[in-house]
């Protein structure tokens, strides 16, 4: 890693509580206190939604290239 930048997000802990053992078959989940649905846990751990205050997109570049470099160097232009 020497010489190398690079991007590290931390977001503290948090507490998730749920009615029984899986997700698939609770009653309830709950996530830093707040009552969640399944649906709004998952988009959090794939980190759709900001832990924190569960806002949608919370990592979007406001300022990124239009053109990004591929695996093997060709610079291409974003689709998104």
């Amino acid at each position: 890693m020497q010489g190398k930048r690079f991007l590290l997000r931390s977001f503290g802990v948090h507490y998730l509580r749920m009615s029984s053992t899986a997700p698939d078959n609770r009653e309830w989940v709950e996530w830093d206190g707040a009552k969640i649905d399944v649906d709004t846990l998952v988009k959090v751990l794939h980190f759709d939604l900001h832990p924190d205050s569960l806002v949608k997109d919370p990592f979007r570049n406001h300022h990124r290239p239009s053109n990004v470099k591929t695996l093997f160097g060709a610079e291409v232009r974003r689709k998104d």
